[in-house]
């Protein structure tokens, strides 16, 4: 494997400019679970133990029981607030800073671990939404609520302007009062960076994303020029792509780690 990290660090160091695609394996290695599994934190909950993700993750279920809801969300809010990004983070950010790369981050995960990580916030684009920004359940505003301001609210939160649950702001299953707002925020300034950059050299780096629900693989699949696809289980890259496609078959931190040992930033 060594020659792939040496190839990695290559393709890194020859980019104009990158751009960082992650998933949920990403977050794996900092100790967060993959929501897609049927186990879960929640286990340990008596009301929601016997209760599927597909279940908890249902925007409905803010209407038929917010307690229930908060339950999950309140949990996992507190969870991703305790856990610290791991080392591939700031070795990724490290070899941007170092090599004055140009990035950006498109990402389906909602923890905010790139910005806890140090990455620019102005350079990142959270498809589905981040759990530290609240929203009303009945979308009576567009406002949204920074989360760590209404810690001493009562869970679950009460939108102070029509009385409604307030909500975390992220995409849901069968969702239809998400709250777009951070999306008409951030979108427009990552087609920018897009159109600025894609013209260069561009080098993608996807970092577990998989094809269950493929928002993130398509962003790599579709973007111009070179791509690193970090997955231990779907590495495989379509060979109809056009520009050099290396695939790494293991997890986020050994992937980042390994290639920070032969990239030889400061």
């Amino acid at each position: 494997m060594r020659e792939t990290y040496v190839r990695a660090a290559q393709l890194i160091r020859d980019a104009k400019a990158v751009l960082i695609t992650a998933g949920a394996g990403m977050g794996v290695d900092s100790g967060l679970p993959d929501f897609r599994g049927h186990e879960g934190f929640w286990r340990s909950h008596p009301t929601i133990k016997n209760m599927l993700f597909s279940e908890l993750a249902d925007e409905t279920l803010f209407d038929v029981s917010a307690d229930t809801a908060w339950q999950f969300y309140g949990t996992r809010q507190q969870l991703y607030k305790n856990t610290q990004p791991h080392l591939g983070f700031y070795y990724l950010l490290n070899w941007l800073t170092q090599l004055n790369k140009p990035y950006f981050v498109y990402t389906s995960n909602v923890d905010g671990h790139f910005q806890k990580a140090g990455f620019n916030p102005q350079l990142i684009f959270e498809c589905h939404g981040n759990i530290n920004r609240w929203q009303c359940s009945k979308l009576c505003t567009s406002r949204l609520v920074d989360a760590s301001l209404e810690e001493k609210q009562t869970i679950p939160p009460i939108c102070n302007i029509c009385g409604a649950v307030l909500r975390p702001n992220i995409l849901m299953f069968n969702d239809r009062h998400f709250n777009y707002q951070s999306i008409y925020q951030q979108k427009p300034h990552y087609r920018q960076w897009l159109f600025q950059h894609e013209s260069e050299k561009l080098l993608t780096i996807e970092i577990g994303a998989g094809t269950h629900i493929p928002t993130v693989r398509r962003q790599a699949e579709v973007s111009q020029g070179d791509l690193i696809r970090i997955n231990p289980n779907e590495a495989m890259i379509s060979t109809n792509r056009f520009g050099h496609n290396l695939p790494i078959p293991v997890p986020a931190l050994e992937a980042l780690t390994s290639i920070n040992k032969v990239i030889k930033c400061p």
